[in-house]
């Protein structure tokens, strides 16, 4: 502004002055704001074109990453691998393999690049570092991909089948007819044996609802009796396979079993006491594990679990060495608490285990092993308990193929060097490979086949159990879970299933979809797979040969190798899901 002392007063001079004044004034505002502006420009540049940098690249993680990120590989394989940054000093990157004897560094391990190989099976990170920063690169090391299809019949009643129409042809080698097992390095397969168990179907036949409640009386009326006290080495005259009897002497009595040794072998059994080791195994190890996960019991005519049974070692009468190998290892006869018949004597809560092929042959008795009969106990056991649970609570047999899951399932989780997958990959009479049914309520809907009447049920319960792990009532307690539900059939598991919150599947034929899937993926992780636990790695899907059409039953499945195609079938129940298993190892 110009001085007003120098300036006159006359009105020219005053317009003057103010003219001057208030333009001097617009001009003075006008640099001072344009000042300004210049400077929030200047501060802005000096923050944002490099005071931001430390060492040569960005804060941000976006602009230090490993290309690529992730990689699928076979063996043999190789890439080059390059770190994506604004580094100034990327000769300085240091890299390294999670696992060499998975992926391996053929490079030097320090630079802006690296060239890597894929020598074996498995999964690997590949991590590049610098200072405080990091990045990776994932790497699966598999086979390639093979294309599958599961065939299903969608109803949980074996009575319903349905016909799939013709089928592809399979894409196969000739010397696989399975599919392979998750670790295809150390493959071994568990009971591997030359003569095999086989469980009398006569005894878990199912009698009928006025039957049922016709025993339910019986044993209810008969509450009061108990099992004759004899003494040690006083024998007993009991019935046994198909109404025959045999003598057997009291070797033990305990707490919560009583043990009779047939006649013939006492005295060399006795000698050994290994009618007391397997009636101390009893007492002190298996019958509280048995209650503990799958409930209460039938002794003397009342679910009450501080009765005995009896526990007969005997030769069990069966085909062995007449020229087969199949031997009856033990059994647990309904008839012998209540027989409407009366041909059955016993009217005991009681036991059946072989004595021989099961834990011996000859003279020799020392030789004996009586550790073998602990699981077939655990067996029977089970099939006592699922009895007394079905005829006192429900006045209706549980359905077979559950009931073997159950008993399968009690001699794995209480000896786990036991398991039916032996079974299941051998496979016998191909009857999986053409069809099995899961849900089977008699043991001549699967032909008496071992492999689907034992080793298929035995890895579905084994199945929901390991799908289970973590919920309350889940996991191993599935089981009780299932025997708690008021029915008697799949819809026990399906009740199961939703009280413990397990949202892998909606409905019983869903799961078993899912459950036969994981049979050939065996996942880690998720709904098609055992949760990554070990020995389910080693089971082989038998794979359906033709392309002609196949009748399932519900429940039934097949599975092929074949590129994915569309089903043409007219029933309805008939459905198929075409998948692709990598295997990683």
């Amino acid at each position: 502004m110009i001085p007003k002392k120098s300036l006159k007063s006359n009105s020219f001079d005053l317009y003057i002055y103010k003219f001057l004044d208030i333009n001097i004034k617009k001009y003075y505002d006008m640099n001072m704001k344009f000042s300004i502006y210049i400077l929030f420009i200047f501060i802005f540049m000096l923050i944002f074109s490099g005071c931001g940098k430390n060492n040569g690249y960005s804060e941000s993680s976006t602009e230090f990453s490993v290309v690529p990120s992730s990689l699928t590989f076979k063996i043999g394989d190789s890439a080059e691998l390059s770190v994506k940054s604004t580094v100034t000093n990327a000769a300085n990157i240091s890299w390294k393999t999670s696992d060499s004897s998975i992926i391996a560094i053929k490079s030097s391990s320090v630079g802006a690049k690296i060239n890597i190989m894929a020598v074996n099976y498995g999964t690997a990170t590949i991590t590049a570092s610098m200072d405080n920063k990091t990045a990776v690169c994932n790497i699966i090391v598999g086979d390639t991909g093979i294309n599958y299809v599961l065939i299903y019949n969608t109803s949980p009643d074996a009575g319903v089948s349905g016909a799939t129409g013709i089928l592809p042809q399979n894409s196969y080698s000739s010397n696989s007819k399975s599919t392979l097992p998750r670790n295809a390095k150390s493959t071994v397969l568990k009971n591997g044996r030359t003569a095999y168990e086989i469980e009398p179907s006569s005894f878990l036949s199912d009698p009928t609802s006025e039957q049922m409640q016709s025993i339910s009386f019986g044993l209810h009326k008969t509450g009061s009796r108990s099992v004759s006290m004899q003494d040690i080495g006083t024998s007993k005259i009991f019935s046994t396979r198909d109404y025959a009897t045999v003598s057997a002497a009291c070797a033990y009595r305990g707490t919560y079993c009583d043990v009779y040794i047939e006649d013939k072998y006492y005295s060399g059994f006795s000698s050994f006491d290994k009618g007391g080791n397997i009636g101390r195994k009893f007492d002190n190890s298996i019958r509280d594990f048995m209650v503990r996960n799958f409930g209460d019991y039938l002794s003397n005519g009342s679910k009450d679990t501080n009765e005995k049974i009896v526990i007969l070692l005997e030769d069990i009468k069966d085909s062995y060495g007449s020229g087969s190998t199949s031997y009856v290892a033990g059994f647990f006869d309904s008839y012998d608490l209540y027989d409407l018949s009366g041909r059955n004597i016993n009217n005991l809560a009681m036991i059946h285990i072989d004595i021989t092929p099961l834990m011996g042959t000859g003279d020799n008795y020392a030789m004996y092993d009586e550790s073998t009969s602990y699981r077939i106990l655990v067996h029977e056991f089970q099939h006592l308990i699922n009895f007394t649970d079905s005829v006192l609570s429900r006045h209706a047999v549980n359905h077979i193929w559950w009931n073997e899951m159950f008993s399968m399932a009690a001699e794995y989780m209480y000896d786990n060097r036991y398991n039916r997958i032996f079974d299941f990959n051998n496979d016998d009479k191909s009857i999986i490979r053409n069809g099995a049914v899961l849900t089977y309520t008699s043991y001549s809907i699967n032909d008496n086949a071992i492999g689907a009447n034992y080793g298929l049920p035995f890895l579905f319960g084994q199945y929901i159990r390991t799908q289970t792990k973590g919920l309350a009532g889940g996991g191993d307690s599935i089981f009780k879970t299932i025997i708690s539900s008021g029915y008697n059939d799949y819809r026990a598991v399906t009740d199961a299933l939703n009280k413990v919150g397990y949202t892998g599947a909606t409905s019983f034929s869903e799961l078993n979809k899912n459950f036969r899937i994981a049979l050939v993926l065996k996942e880690y992780g998720g709904i098609y797979g055992f949760k990554g636990e070990y020995d389910f790695n080693n089971v082989y899907m038998p794979l359906y040969e033709s392309s002609s059409s196949v009748t399932l039953k519900g429940s039934a499945g097949i599975v092929m190798q074949t590129e994915p195609f569309i089903l043409n079938t007219t029933n309805n129940n008939i459905t198929y899901f075409n998948f692709t298993h990598f295997s990683l190892y």
